[in-house]
C-alpha cells in the first residue's frame, strides 16, 4: 500500500528490478535499494534498514523535490561527497519504482561508468537479437525438415495403397498435384523411358500446370540440363522469364532421376517457382534460399524424396510383374500339358478363363478378384493330368467306374496346386467348379452359397464352352441351345445369378469368343493326327492372343 493505494507488480517485473539493482551495484561499486514512489511519498522495498540505505532514502526524498519526470536515469551530486544514482521505472498506475544508491566517484567518473554500462547493455541487446535471429532461422529449417518428413510419409502411404499393377501416370495423378502445391511450381511433369535402360527415348507420361513450351520440349529440357542422368540438379536461371533467350519463359527448374538398383525409369521435372508477381496471386515464402523466386534445398529435397519413393514403387512393381509373368508362364505350361493329352479340349482352359473373368467383371468383382477368377479358370482342369488317356479321350459314353475316375480331377488339381503360395487364391475355383447349386455335384457335394463364387462362375463358363465345343463323344451345339440349357439348369445345376450375368453379357455380345483363324485347322473334331504337339501349342497361343 502507498498512501492507501494498492500497488500490484507482477513477478516478471520484480525479477527485472532485482536484476537491474544488482547490475547497477556492480557498475558503480555501491549498494542500491528499491523504493515505490507515488505522489512524492516513498515506500522502501529493500529489506536492509542500515545507515547507508537510510542515507540513500533521505537523499532520495530531497531528490524528489527537484525530480524531472521525463528522465529514466539521473545523477545528483551530494554536498557531503559522492553521487546519488537513481534509475526510474514508471508504472501504469502513475507510481514509479526507484532503484537508488550512492557511489563515491566524481560525477564525470560516474558518467563514464554509466556510458560503459549502456554500451554493455547495447552489446548484450545485439547478441540477444542475433541469437533470436539464429533461433528463428533454426526453427525455419526444422519446419522445412518436418514438412519434408511429412511429405515423405504422405507419398509412401499413398503409394502403399496403390495397386502394383497401376501405370506411372495413374500413380502421378495421386501425388503430383500435392507435390506441385508443396514446392510452389508452375509446372511439374513425369517423364518415363520406353525401355528401362540408359539412353532410352523419353516421353511425357504425366504433366500438370502452366508451361511456356511445347509438350515434347519437356524432353528437351532433360536432355539439355541432365546430360549425365545420374544426379538431381537445380538451376535458377533468372527471375525474369524473358531473360533466357534459349528457353523463353523458363526461370528455373529441378530435375531428379527416377532410378533404383541401376534401373532408370525416368525423370521428375519441376519448373518456374511461383512468385508474387505472377498472375496466380499466390505467394510462397522460401526459407531455404536467398530469393523468393528461386528453388532451394527444400524444393530439391521434396522432389528427390518423391523420385526415390516412386522409383522404389516402380521397382517393386517390376518385380511383381516379373513374378506374375513367371507364374503365368508356369500356369500356361501346365494347361498346355493338359491340352496335349486331349486335342479335343485344346484351348478350352483359355476360353473358360476369359469367360469366367468377364462374368466376374459383370457381377461387380474388383480387378483383383477378376484376375484370380481368370487364373482359376486357366487351372480348373489341371487335375486331368492324373486321368488316364484312354479314359480322357474315350469315344462314347463312360462307364460308372471311368466316370468316377474323371470326377477325381478337381481334387487332383487342388492337391497339385495347394502347396504353391502364390496360387492359394485360385484353389476354390479349381476344387469347386463341378459342384452343383442343388448339392448334387462333386467332389464335396456342396450346396448353394457354400460353393465358392469362383467355383460357381467357372461352372457356368465351363458348361457353356463344353456345350458349344465338339468332343470325342458328341458334336458341338449352337449358342442359343447352350443358353437354353443354362436357363433350364439355373438354380439347380448352376447359380441363377451367375447364369443371368452370363446371359446378359451374351446378349450384349461381350461373352462370345470368336476363335482365331489360326485355330481353325486344329479345331476339335478334326482327325487327331493332323495336329502335332507343337502345332497344338501354337494353336493355344493363337487363342491366347485373340482373347
Amino acid at each position: 500500500m502507498l498512501n492507501n493505494r494498492p500497488i500490484t507488480v507482477n513477478g516478471h517485473l520484480w525479477g527485472k528490478v532485482e536484476h537491474l539493482r544488482c547490475r547497477l551495484g556492480d557498475r558503480f561499486g555501491a549498494r542500491f535499494g528499491v523504493w515505490l514512489e507515488g505522489d512524492g511519498h516513498l515506500q522502501p522495498v529493500t529489506v536492509d534498514h542500515d545507515g547507508l540505505i537510510t542515507r540513500v532514502q533521505s537523499e532520495l526524498q530531497v531528490w524528489l523535490e527537484t525530480d524531472n519526470r521525463t528522465k529514466q536515469l539521473d545523477l545528483k551530486s551530494l554536498s557531503g561527497g559522492g553521487e546519488l544514482v537513481v534509475y526510474i521505472h514508471p508504472l501504469a498506475s502513475g507510481q514509479r519504482i526507484l532503484i537508488a544508491g550512492i557511489q563515491e566517484l566524481s560525477k564525470m567518473a560516474a558518467i563514464a561508468q554509466l556510458a560503459e554500462s549502456i554500451a554493455s547493455e547495447v552489446e548484450q541487446s545485439q547478441q540477444v537479437g542475433e541469437m533470436r535471429a539464429s533461433s528463428l532461422e533454426y526453427i525455419d529449417q526444422i519446419t522445412l525438415d518436418f514438412e519434408e518428413l511429412v511429405w515423405m510419409r504422405q507419398v509412401t502411404e499413398t503409394l502403399h495403397h496403390r495397386d502394383l499393377r497401376a501405370k506411372p501416370a495413374e500413380l502421378s495423378g495421386s501425388i503430383m498435384p500435392a507435390l506441385r502445391e508443396l514446392i510452389g511450381a508452375e509446372y511439374i511433369a513425369l517423364l518415363t523411358a520406353e525401355r528401362e535402360t540408359d539412353g532410352a527415348p523419353l516421353q511425357v507420361e504425366y504433366e500438370l500446370g502452366k508451361r511456356h513450351w511445347q509438350r515434347d520440349d519437356s524432353v528437351g529440357l532433360v536432355q539439355e540440363f541432365a546430360a549425365d542422368g545420374s544426379e538431381p540438379i537445380i538451376r535458377n536461371l533468372s527471375p525474369n522469364a524473358q531473360a533466357n533467350s534459349a528457353r523463353p519463359g523458363l526461370r528455373n527448374l529441378i530435375l531428379a532421376p527416377i532410378q533404383h538398383s541401376g534401373v532408370h525409369f525416368g525423370w521428375l521435372l519441376a519448373t518456374n517457382r511461383i512468385i508474387a508477381s505472377d498472375d496466380s496471386g499466390q505467394t510462397y515464402v522460401n526459407a531455404s534460399c536467398l530469393s523468393n523466386w528461386e528453388f532451394g534445398t527444400f524444393e530439391m529435397g521434396a522432389i528427390r524424396t518423391t523420385a526415390v519413393v516412386l522409383a522404389t514403387h516402380l521397382h517393386n512393381a517390376r518385380l511383381y510383374q516379373d513374378q506374375e509373368e513367371l507364374m503365368l508362364g508356369v500356369v500356361r505350361a501346365l494347361i498346355n500339358a493338359v491340352d496335349a493329352k486331349d486335342t479335343y479340349t485344346c484351348g478350352h482352359s483359355e476360353r473358360v478363363a476369359e469367360l469366367s473373368r468377364r462374368i466376374a467383371r459383370d457381377m461387380g468383382c474388383d480387378a483383383t478378384q477378376c484376375q484370380q477368377t481368370y487364373m482359376s479358370g486357366l487351372l480348373h482342369d489341371l487335375g486331368k493330368i492324373g486321368v488316364p488317356d484312354q479314359v480322357l479321350t474315350k469315344v462314347g459314353p463312360l462307364t460308372d467306374d471311368e466316370y468316377d475316375i474323371v470326377k477325381k480331377h478337381p481334387s487332383i488339381g487342388y492337391a497339385i496346386l495347394r502347396h504353391i503360395r502364390q496360387l492359394q487364391d485360385v484353389l476354390p475355383g479349381v476344387l469347386h467348379h463341378h459342384e452343383a447349386y442343388d448339392g448334387s455335384g462333386y467332389p464335396q457335394g456342396l450346396e448353394g452359397d457354400t460353393i465358392s463364387l469362383q467355383g460357381r462362375i467357372i461352372a457356368v463358363a465351363d458348361a457353356y464352352d463344353a456345350i458349344t465345343s465338339t468332343r470325342s463323344y458328341r458334336a458341338a451345339r449352337g449358342h442359343q441351345q447352350a443358353i437354353q440349357i443354362l436357363r433350364e439348369g439355373a438354380g439347380k445345376q448352376w447359380d441363377a445369378e451367375v447364369v443371368q450375368a452370363f446371359i446378359e453379357g451374351a446378349a450384349n455380345g461381350i461373352n462370345r469368343l470368336p476363335l482365331s483363324a489360326a485355330m481353325v485347322p486344329f479345331r476339335p473334331g478334326l482327325p487327331i493326327q493332323e495336329a502335332a504337339p507343337m502345332q497344338r501349342l501354337d494353336a493355344t497361343m493363337a487363342i491366347m492372343q485373340s482373347l
